[in-house]
């Protein structure tokens, strides 16, 4: 019988005892394994489907031609359930297991702060100084920070009045980390930029005076962040500022109330969240 079953192995189907069932067995070669399809028809109705990890189909033929000695033997109502395991142990596939992505990494981002400190030789004395800025983040370690900021009139005693001086500016940062976006706390020099308006206004003189200059300068300095919960941003940074020309202001015949310094500092913290 199982010889008989060997003969029609090909897929051009068996026939049993009395033409009353016809089995059609289909091999095929896969990426997992060898496979089996065996359907029958007549009295006993079904498909089943064996599968082999093997090297080659000689195992799942044998196991083909046992599972058909059982469906065509008179004495079984209908084919097994599970002819596997009457025939013999034939290895499932193994399970097809998807590589590891790693979780997509954030390109640029970006953050935006308000800012608060103090400015030293800019407009005289210290001063306060307040802001707004936007942090653009490219490649992990590229910052490009663009500010607006306002530093507060600082009253200047002269002759009988007093000059007062204030400064509102737009700043431009290039920022390069020393150290990666998974570092907790990171550090980053800058090459920095500013222009704006200087404003200065005399009080006490018989005369109004005030007067408005284009300002100009340049620099560098540091930041020092850290982003907290993927989400918001805090800072410290330091600048120095040289003016690219000299400034003063003077009060009518009375001289020279106001010189810009040199060299000038910012010094300010900065709280954001991220936008993107």
């Amino acid at each position: 019988m199982i010889d008989r079953i060997l003969t029609g192995a090909d897929g051009r189907g068996v026939v049993g005892p009395a033409g009353a069932i016809r089995a059609q067995v289909q091999f095929a070669h896969t990426p997992l394994g060898y496979q089996v399809v065996l359907r029958f028809h007549g009295t006993k109705e079904g498909e089943r489907t064996l599968t082999d990890t093997g090297p080659t189909c000689t195992a799942l033929g044998r196991a083909v031609s046992i599972t058909m000695a059982l469906v065509l033997d008179p004495r079984q109502a209908s084919p097994p359930e599970d002819p596997r395991s009457a025939a013999m142990a034939i290895s499932p596939p193994p399970p097809v297991i998807a590589p590891a992505v790693p979780p997509s990494e954030t390109v640029t981002s970006g953050f935006l702060s308000i800012s608060g400190g103090a400015a030293l030789g800019l407009v005289g004395a210290a001063s306060a100084a307040s802001g707004l800025e936007f942090d653009l983040r490219l490649w992990r370690r590229l910052w490009l920070q663009a500010a607006g900021r306002y530093v507060a009139a600082r009253s200047l005693s002269f002759d009988t009045g007093s000059v007062g001086v204030a400064l509102v500016a737009a700043r431009l940062r290039l920022c390069w980390a020393l150290n990666g976006a998974d570092a907790p706390v990171q550090v980053a020099p800058c090459l920095a930029g500013e222009a704006g308006q200087l404003r200065g206004e005399g009080r006490g003189y018989p005369s109004s005076n005030a007067a408005e200059m284009a300002w100009l300068g340049a620099g560098g300095g540091a930041v020092v962040s850290a982003v907290l919960r993927n989400r918001w941003l805090v800072g410290a940074g330091a600048d120095l500022i040289a003016p690219l020309h000299h400034y003063t202001f003077s009060v009518e015949n009375r001289g020279i109330a106001y010189r810009s310094s040199a060299v000038s500092a910012m010094l300010q913290l900065s709280i954001g969240i991220k936008v993107w």
